[in-house]
């Protein structure tokens, strides 16, 4: 894997377009979980300028697409991010993939909600949740729920957001997907927050440290335990703690 990216570039110029794009989504692969990630975009869109005029590898490029527009979320480069949110989408339209679609919206209204563009935000992840549920992606259903929650939230519609929520953490629970049941958890909290329930404040705060001392007692996903005593510390501060 180290070297793929030499390999790669030896056989397109040997012009093996295929085999290239192959050594070079390994190289992408690998500058990714090495933390690099312009190396991995960089890589990650050789692979596509080399099989952009191969039709019948529609299914791959929309999985590089996935990557391009996580890294590029990642970097905060949220119009480029969108933007490739929204040709992995039309493009998994082509092949007719609703579990695709659904992906690829459901990253679309995360940026959106970056943006603080929450309408936009809240009618991608209505398509997600409606694409997710016709493929019975419950996971990526969840996300969708939280997705919609957070826009409702910001536009200040406490009821849907408060129902969405719910939904996606009773989900998340079932699918024992920390990450996703610490966001719902946080949300919650907030909602109770502006709406000056101390008493739900109290219940929620508690399920989330409940959480988190289970996950660091079991050592098992640093990522939901990180982004759990982030959520703690914006908690505190909108409470004046």
């Amino acid at each position: 894997a180290e070297y793929a990216g030499l390999i790669a570039d030896h056989y397109e110029k040997a012009r093996e377009n295929i085999l290239a794009a192959q050594m070079y989504e390994l190289a992408g692969d690998r500058a990714r979980e090495l933390s690099n990630p312009q190396l991995a975009l960089s890589h990650y869109h050789k692979v596509l300028a080399l099989i952009s005029g191969e039709p019948h590898q529609n299914t791959w490029r929309v999985l590089i697409l996935h990557q391009v527009a996580a890294l590029l979320w990642l970097q905060a480069r949220l119009v480029e991010a969108g933007d490739a949110y929204t040709t992995m989408r039309q493009m998994a339209e082509i092949d007719g993939d609703l579990a695709a679609q659904a992906s690829a919206m459901t990253g679309l209204s995360g940026v959106m909600l970056d943006q603080m563009q929450y309408e936009q935000a809240l009618i991608a992840a209505e398509k997600a949740e409606q694409a997710a549920f016709l493929v019975g992606d419950d996971l990526q259903l969840t996300k969708a729920l939280l997705n919609k929650s957070q826009a409702h939230h910001r536009l200040d519609s406490s009821d849907e957001a408060l129902k969405e929520v719910q939904q996606a953490l009773e989900l998340s629970n079932r699918l024992e997907d920390s990450e996703t049941a610490v966001q719902c958890l946080r949300l919650l909290t907030l909602i109770a927050v502006d709406s000056g329930q101390q008493a739900y404040v109290t219940h929620y705060v508690n399920l989330l440290q409940d959480l988190l001392n289970h996950l660091d007692a079991a050592k098992i996903n640093l990522s939901a335990i990180g982004m759990g005593y982030i959520a703690l510390g914006e908690i505190n501060n909108r409470l004046g703690r």
